[in-house]
């Protein structure tokens, strides 16, 4: 595809997150996730989506208009962790993904919290999701899902440890690893967590052995790496081999 298109294309959604920020106003941060966050080197193409990451407290919908009306009252009941919207009236799809700042925090420090609660308007009920090893390995996990007061709740898994052995990433922890752009907010309270969630990861790379494939990295848990540019993909491993030294330093 052309640089211009590219340029172009990258430029339009950027215009979108710009708007929409203002009115999302959130106590935390918006994030700007996926293809669009990856830069505009990225091949962004007509049919690439909008995604925007925003971290609420529970009780933010109650001063603000928009999350009134697109998070529900679900995130502030504590019911769920995790809601997804779809906004209408753009030429391209733009979503944001709602999560509460519990939610957040136990992502980034705690890879022993394995499933968060996602509220959505469908059953979701056997639909697979992917999983990435340390290893590179794949796993599939099928969803179930229980219908609540207007839709419906569902597992959504986040860190997974299988047999105490290997472990494997769902797509929150692959879109923190992947440099989200705090596009408004508290920067300091987000880069805090997401540097606490790389050093666990890291710590645990270190560790992990036994592995059916090459030895572990952090690069591995991405399910998008493919479509990453070689840029955004040689910074996470700068990253990974930086803190995996000083890791080592600490325990040698």
């Amino acid at each position: 595809m052309k640089r211009q298109v590219i340029l172009e294309e990258t430029f339009k959604r950027l215009k979108v997150a710009e708007k929409l920020t203002p009115e999302i106003q959130p106590s935390k941060a918006v994030l700007l996730a996926g293809s669009v966050a990856y830069g505009a080197y990225h091949s962004v193409t007509p049919k690439s989506d909008l995604e925007l990451i925003c971290v609420i407290d529970r009780q933010d919908s109650l001063n603000n208009p928009f999350l009134e009306r697109e998070a529900t009252g679900c995130l502030r009941s504590g019911e769920a962790d995790i809601y997804k919207t779809s906004l209408f009236g753009y030429k391209f799809d733009t979503n944001i993904i709602f999560w509460s700042t519990s939610f957040f925090e136990k992502v980034c420090n705690d890879i022993n919290f394995r499933f968060g609660i996602r509220f959505s308007k469908e059953d979701l009920s056997g639909k697979p999701i992917h999983l990435r090893g340390l290893h590179g390995q794949a796993k599939t996990f099928y969803r179930e899902s229980i219908k609540t007061e207007g839709g419906y709740l569902t597992k959504y898994p986040v860190h997974y440890i299988e047999q105490d052995l290997y472990y494997f990433a769902g797509v929150p922890v692959e879109n923190l690893l992947s440099d989200p752009k705090v596009l408004s907010g508290d920067v300091q309270y987000i880069n805090k967590h997401i540097k606490a969630l790389w050093s666990i990861l890291v710590e645990r790379s270190c560790y992990e052995t036994g592995g059916p494939d090459d030895e572990p990295f952090i690069e591995n848990l991405l399910l998008r790496r493919d479509k990453m540019p070689f840029p955004l993909q040689n910074s996470i491993f700068e990253r990974e081999g930086y803190m995996r030294q000083i890791i080592i330093g600490q325990n040698s």
